[in-house]
């Protein structure tokens, strides 16, 4: 099956809504995520957002057969989904945003673990349909995120990781570059000994330190 010059390899989605096809050109190893909206009321919405969005993963749109195509670059990659999320880096992950910089209205419903492919310990996503109907906004990007961010921290996290993970909830970055720029390099809290572990330990250091200078003692008198 061809859709313009697209070969559909297959069909990765269907709802009432739309389909979702994987796709390639011949001759190219790009891999394309096209959507297909049958809709006309939906059609409308969408060819009047698609018409000024222009950003790097989006290849383009087009109509055949009164149905509207969406197509964006697909990921390469392993997807993450559901088990190997705590595998990710959370900075990597906000790194990625800044750098692909998907419009909000794409990258609020995009912030899912299936929707994020690892390739070569480089982030990519997974693009779906935009939020068109006003939700999307820097509050909700931000609130999903730090959702997201503190699954794969860990629960011992640094008091810097935590204050940081707090300015995200509360909007306090005016951008993502500037919640990337003080993102905690290390999340991880070192344990602390407790006193008494310490002081245990300060007594079996002590007697092995007495047995050892008298050990030493007695090899010097009798040598």
């Amino acid at each position: 099956m061809y859709i313009k010059e697209f070969n559909v390899i297959y069909t990765e989605k269907k709802t009432d809504e739309y389909r979702l096809y994987i796709c390639k050109k011949s001759l190219e190893n790009q891999l394309y995520r096209i959507f297909e909206l049958a809709d006309r009321n939906k059609i409308a919405e969408y060819i009047k957002y698609f018409n000024s969005l222009n950003f790097k993963d989006f290849y383009g749109d087009f109509s055949i057969d009164e149905k509207y195509y969406i197509v964006f670059k697909h990921p390469d990659g392993i997807i993450a989904g559901d088990s190997d999320w705590k595998k990710l880096s959370a900075k990597d992950i906000v790194k990625a945003l800044v750098l692909q910089n998907p419009p909000i209205e794409i990258a609020v419903p995009m912030l899912s673990f299936n929707n994020i492919f690892v390739y070569e310990k480089e982030i990519r996503f997974a693009y779906v349909l935009p939020m068109l109907d006003n939700r999307a906004c820097k509050g909700l990007l931000e609130e999903k995120l730090a959702d997201m961010i503190d699954l794969i921290w860990s629960e011992h996290r640094t008091p810097e990781a935590k204050r940081w993970l707090d300015s995200l909830r509360r909007g306090k970055f005016s951008h993502l570059v500037i919640a990337l720029k003080y993102m905690p390099e290390n999340e991880k809290a070192i344990p602390e000994c407790k006193s008494e572990y310490y002081d245990r330990i300060k007594k079996i250091l002590l007697k092995i330190a007495v047995t050892a200078a008298v050990l030493a003692g007695i090899l010097i008198i009798i040598f």
